[in-house]
């Protein structure tokens, strides 16, 4: 029963330690994120970060409109070896459109996520808007190159 009571607070202990994550990605408060994600990896076995904790942290930026905080998150998730779920590109992209940051944000993930068919639709749709007929093709070249099929709203 002890080992039981254990794992059950060990689970308690984690469901907080993403509340406060939450929270504070999603007041924008880098400082203190970082400061629990460094606090995660020194207890961590192997000295890195869950998947699950950078989820929720992108999630937070991404709420506030953070969103190259988002994308560095979203860039260590990459490195750590984790497929970046087609979720969060697509919420991504979203936030990045609504930021005004597409572009930016597309060049700085360029080649290193599969892009989902609805942020290759928002991307195309956000480069016609803005006649950049050359990131529209760059952005082309990359869903194709990934095999992702275009959709009708994409043209």
């Amino acid at each position: 029963l002890a080992a039981r009571e254990r794992l059950e607070m060990d689970v308690d202990l984690v469901r907080l330690h993403h509340c406060l994550l939450s929270a504070h990605a999603s007041c924008g408060s880098e400082r203190r994120v970082e400061e629990l994600l460094a606090r995660e990896r020194e207890g961590s076995a192997d000295g890195a970060v869950a998947v699950r904790s950078l989820a929720v942290v992108i999630r937070g930026y991404l709420k506030v409109g953070k969103i190259r905080a988002a994308v560095a998150k979203l860039q260590e998730m990459r490195c750590l070896g984790h497929e970046i779920p087609p979720r969060a590109v697509s919420e991504l992209f979203n936030a990045a459109g609504k930021a005004g940051l597409m572009k930016e944000t597309y060049t700085s993930l360029e080649g290193n996520i599969k892009l989902p068919q609805d942020a290759v639709s928002a991307l195309l749709e956000n480069a016609f808007q803005s006649e950049d007929f050359e990131f529209a093709r760059s952005v082309e070249q990359l869903a194709t190159g990934h095999n992702t099929a275009l959709n009708q709203e994409a043209f």
